[in-house]
């Protein structure tokens, strides 16, 4: 606006006691570099033309109500002692206030700044309060020092309060920047955000401050807070991030709470450093999210959090939660030395969970629940499972497990000692479910053995029914059968038979058992030959006892004496006479038992029996039938134990 020219009257002093003015204009008042001992009041006062305090010393209080500057107003370098009062003031050109010390508390309140409003490095040790305040060309704070900042129900474009000093903290509520907020290389105690409205950038970065609250807020533009620096908490609530979000190199001394925001760009935490826990609850990711060697040193949980696009974890954490998470792109979490909670969880696009590699090998990751989560779609490589009961999830056959054999405990093996028959057992190590850990633990109870031996201190007393273990490893072993992997569901098939038969019950308890002891339910080739040949040597002993028919004698024998005395004649079985005495083999033990070892094969092979050589007795016939039935049996479990090990 321009000067008005019906006012001419100046004020110029260099020192005076105190000034009040009231209902008048002014085209200049001055004191510049000079000294005022008492109070600057001014009420209902218009200055056309310029307001010059600069290197004023105001000993003190100022109080400005309703003034109208129409030119300058200029406090460069000046030093108030008291208060700083600006009450329905309008500035319709430069406000600076550059440089100058205020030793009381500063109020602006329902004031209006048509040019841009300049506190550059000035001091003001007591509170510095915006109440209604409209800032056209925003308000630099920059490089300044105070003591106790609180910005509330204003309107402008932009707040910069990068490299400034605030001892008690910043408030920031009910107001609305469009051209954005900027706390950059900034020293603040407590800052808190509230009911902002910032459509430029937010600029955090190389932040110090005791606590961060942000709450209310819309951000349009780019948010960042590398490599800030927190000494306490930082919260965010029901606020929405329109643009990308920058946390990296973050320092973190104290917990970070995420409740109700909503991030549509992408969001980094490359680099942070997390010193407590980590909370993101009702937390949507609508953009790619990225936690690039991220180190969560108190744990993080995510609860009821969307990731809609992808969502890359490359991170270490001692614990990891997701609780009622919603993976809707793809997913790749890498997370290292952590147990890892996906509870209630979903996966819509392809999602790998894996442990890192390191020079001296995998580094430990264990999922340790899954409880009610949807396992379709998720790739499991590398992770431990010793923990997890995956009996708690659905679509377990879904499931893709790679280096399985990492991934779950070693059953216990070796000769064993058992309370029932069979009392001495041989254990082969093979892969088991948590589920049959416990389940064996409690029905055998030995603290420190066996069983007991393997299971984890962290999963307490918990009950597991055998029929809920064999439906898992029924599950488990379908998934990998329709990967055509039937090597490695050999053991989880082993583990189904093994909890079928522990809940069996009569008769079928009995079939399995001795399915079992014979073949390994079909997996043990050694099993089932030994079997056959103890068959065969118990066959040998009853066919060698009393499976052959003594030899038949001769028919008669005839007395002669010729001109050579007397001699013998033998009717043979043929109906011939013979002078040679005939040769009865014995029918003893000893002498049966290499014919019966070989009847005896014989007939438990079938494809290489011969021809009876000896005529058997009635239990040597039953003793046959028996190794005709179950010689092919154990021999067809030998080689179907042997199809299975070796099958592609």
């Amino acid at each position: 606006m321009a000067n008005r020219p019906d006012v001419s009257q100046t004020i110029e002093l260099d020192r005076l006691n105190a000034l009040h003015l009231a209902d008048s204009a002014w085209a200049c008042v001055t004191l510049r570099h000079g000294t005022m001992d008492g109070v600057l009041s001014m009420r209902r006062v218009s200055v056309t033309e310029r307001f010059d305090f600069v290197g004023a010393t105001l000993d003190g209080a100022v109080a400005l109500h309703e003034l109208e500057s129409l030119g300058p107003f200029t406090l460069d370098e000046s030093t108030v002692d008291g208060s700083f009062l600006l009450d329905r003031c309008v500035f319709r050109d430069d406000f600076t206030f550059e440089r100058a010390r205020i030793d009381g508390v500063v109020q602006i309140d329902d004031s209006t700044f048509a040019r841009r409003a300049r506190f550059l490095q000035a001091t003001a040790d007591a509170t510095f309060s915006l109440n209604r305040v409209t800032l056209c060309a925003g308000a630099s704070f920059s490089q300044g020092r105070y003591g106790l900042v609180q910005i509330s129900h204003c309107v402008g474009t932009e707040l910069d309060l990068s490299a400034t000093t605030v001892s008690n903290g910043v408030l920031v509520e009910n107001c609305r920047f469009s051209a954005g907020v900027n706390f950059d290389h900034g020293a603040y105690g407590p800052l808190e955000l509230r009911g902002l409205a910032v459509g430029g950038p937010l600029g955090f970065e190389a932040v110090s401050a005791s606590h961060v609250s942000i709450s209310g807020t819309t951000f349009g533009d780019e948010v960042s807070f590398r490599r800030g620096r927190y000494d306490g908490a930082m919260y965010v609530g029901a606020t929405t991030f329109e643009r990308d979000v920058s946390f990296e190199e973050v320092d973190l001394a104290q917990g970070l709470m995420f409740d109700d925001v909503t991030f549509k760009g992408t969001v980094t935490f490359e680099q942070g450093t997390f010193r407590s826990p980590v909370l993101f609850r009702d937390t949507t990711f609508e953009g790619p999210v990225f936690f690039t060697d991220a180190r969560f040193a108190g744990g993080v949980a995510f609860e009821r959090t969307t990731f809609g696009d992808e969502a890359r974890f490359a991170m270490s954490a001692s614990r990891v939660q997701f609780v009622r998470a919603t993976f809707s792109g793809a997913g790749n979490i890498m997370i290292a030395d952590a147990q890892i909670e996906l509870d209630e969880c979903s996966f819509g696009g392809p999602t790998t969970l894996y442990a890192p590699w390191t020079d001296s090998g995998l580094v430990a990751t264990e999922l340790v629940s899954v409880r009610d989560t949807d396992l379709t779609n998720l790739t499991l490589a590398g992770v431990g499972l010793r923990h997890c009961m995956l009996s708690a999830a659905h679509n377990v056959d879904q499931l893709v497990i790679e280096s399985p054999a990492v991934a779950f405990a070693a059953a216990p093996s070796g000769w064993k000692l058992s309370t029932r028959p069979p009392w001495v057992q041989h254990w082969t190590g093979r892969r088991v479910l948590l589920e049959e850990v416990l389940c064996r633990a409690r029905r055998l109870p030995r603290p420190g053995r066996g069983w007991q031996a393997i299971v984890p201190a962290d999963v307490g007393h918990v009950e597991v029914k055998p029929e809920e273990a064999a439906r898992c490893y029924r599950e488990l072993r379908k998934g990998l059968e329709d990967a055509k992997d039937e090597p490695g569901a050999a053991d989880f098939y082993y583990g189904e038979m093994e909890m079928r038969r522990a809940a069996a019950r009569g008769s079928e308890r009995w079939l399995l058992t001795a399915y079992w002891l014979t073949s390994g339910y079909g997996l043990r080739a050694g099993r089932a030959i030994a079997a056959l040949a103890a068959l065969v040597a118990v066959a040998t002993i009853f066919v060698a006892l009393g499976g052959f028919a003594p030899p038949a004698r001769p028919t008669g024998q005839i007395a002669d004496t010729g001109a050579r005395g007397p001699a013998a004649h033998w009717v043979t079985t043929e109906g011939k006479v013979t002078t040679s005495a005939p040769v009865v083999a014995p029918n003893t033990f000893r002498a049966n038992l290499v014919p019966a070892l070989t009847y005896s094969a014989e007939s438990a092979t079938v494809v290489f029996r011969g021809p009876d050589q000896r005529m058997p007795t009635l239990l040597g016939r039953w003793c046959q039938i028996v190794l005709r039935i179950l010689g092919p049996v154990l021999l067809g479990l030998a080689v179907l134990s042997l199809r299975g090990r070796v099958k592609r």
